[in-house]
């Protein structure tokens, strides 16, 4: 099986929620420890020290006010499901998803006509030792206010990805 192109496209789609919290736990560890993204007059958020909603609602604001240097963090996924230049849907053959990466990955396995791969490699997995922000999905879950930032910036993630949208997001 093959596209236009004369290649088998595929890709994973994440949760927009969970997207959304494991990028913004990146960019604040990294920020925080002084990394990468750690230049504060780019990224006032880390400089925030009151509680993990405090520091997510500033990240918000950076996020919406200019994008930040962290886009590949907080970028849609349609974005990157999109042609650059043009920005066309790209056509997929097969598009899985994380939560169900076993799954479809067989399916891929079998669509592919592909040797099974006994155990995935794990590529840039969760670094380590580094002082992670107190947010986690349940904090974010148990508000509305940052449920709606999310909602917002991710609104065709959860349009386009079939993924079901907070009950408490306004669109």
């Amino acid at each position: 099986m093959q596209s236009t192109q004369g290649f088998f496209v595929f890709g994973f789609v994440r949760d927009p929620l969970e997207r959304f919290l494991s990028g913004f736990h990146t960019v604040a560890k990294r920020g925080a420890a002084g990394g990468a993204y750690g230049d504060s007059k780019r990224m006032p958020f880390v400089r925030v020290t009151h509680d993990g909603k405090t520091q997510m609602e500033a990240f918000f604001r950076d996020v919406i006010r200019n994008g930040g240097p962290w886009e590949e963090h907080t970028a849609q996924q349609a974005y990157y499901l999109s042609h650059p230049q043009s920005k066309v849907p790209i056509a997929f053959d097969f598009l899985g998803s994380v939560e169900l990466f076993k799954e479809d990955w067989q399916v891929l396995e079998t669509m592919l006509d592909l040797a099974h791969v006994r155990k995935m490699p794990r590529r840039n997995p969760a670094e380590r030792g580094a002082t992670r922000n107190p947010m986690s999905m349940s904090d974010l879950r148990a508000s509305s206010e940052l449920l709606q930032l999310v909602c917002d910036v991710y609104q065709q993630d959860f349009l386009c990805l079939n993924y079901s949208m907070p009950a408490v997001c306004n669109l």
